[in-house]
């Protein structure tokens, strides 16, 4: 098992982001459990692949069909929260800056199929995150192609979930918020803790009472954005 302080990173200057969701390996692998394969190049999957043997996870089993790199971490019928970075769906200076701004959907894909490698098809994979407000949820889930992801596992027969947990959503435009729109929010619900002393606020008159979002404290696994894909 991998120490829990060590970073870990695959580095491949030639690689890119695959387009096409739901981004499947360009290769069916031993431990690959679905029949789909991509017709062109996924470097992401291989990369994420390669970063859970160099961690050293279930290295006995690698390279066979018994191998299992989230075993222990993640047990059969849990739920799982992958909670990517979706910040905004654009830069205001740069047309293609999403893609350092949000984590791309090849690598919540690839990092999903080894969530469902450990719970053996029973189970719950919620992806979820709490945007900056006047994001548009929809713009990212469209351009991480998550809504493929989602039909791809569900034919599959596995509950794959995609989450916005923000409470409301701001429509902006030119930089004028036009409209605030009431959202269902967290359906698990918020947490509310008063942090009392602990907080850097605590001489400052008031309370300190911060809201957690009940999803949130579910069984995670964080996985965030790559400036490139460098992994």
């Amino acid at each position: 098992m991998v120490d829990h302080r060590s970073v870990v990173a695959w580095v491949d200057p030639g690689a890119a982001y695959p387009d096409d969701s739901p981004f499947h390996p360009e290769e069916a692998y031993p431990e690959y459990r679905f029949s789909e394969v991509a017709a062109g190049k996924n470097a992401v999957y291989r990369m994420i692949r390669n970063c859970f043997h160099l961690a050293g996870l279930d290295a006995d089993n690698f390279g066979t069909p018994r191998w299992n790199p989230l075993r222990g971490l993640v047990e059969p019928g849990e739920t799982v929260l992958l909670k990517p970075n979706l910040v905004k769906e654009c830069h205001p200076r740069d047309p293609d800056g999403w893609r350092y701004v949000i984590t791309h959907g090849s690598v919540i894909r690839a990092v999903a199929d080894y969530v469902w490698l450990a719970l053996d098809g029973r189970g719950k994979v919620v992806v979820a995150d709490a945007p900056q407000t006047d994001s548009s949820f929809e713009a990212i889930v469209h351009l991480l192609g998550l809504r493929a992801l989602e039909r791809f596992y569900r034919s599959h027969g596995l509950d794959f979930q995609v989450l916005d947990l923000r409470k409301e959503e701001w429509v902006n435009r030119d930089g004028v918020i036009v409209e605030r729109r009431a959202l269902e929010g967290d359906p698990l619900g918020y947490i509310a803790y008063d942090l009392g002393s602990s907080s850097e606020f605590a001489n400052h008159g008031g309370r300190a009472v911060t809201t957690v979002r009940t999803t949130m404290s579910q069984r995670s696994i964080i996985i965030t954005r790559v400036d490139d894909t460098s992994t």
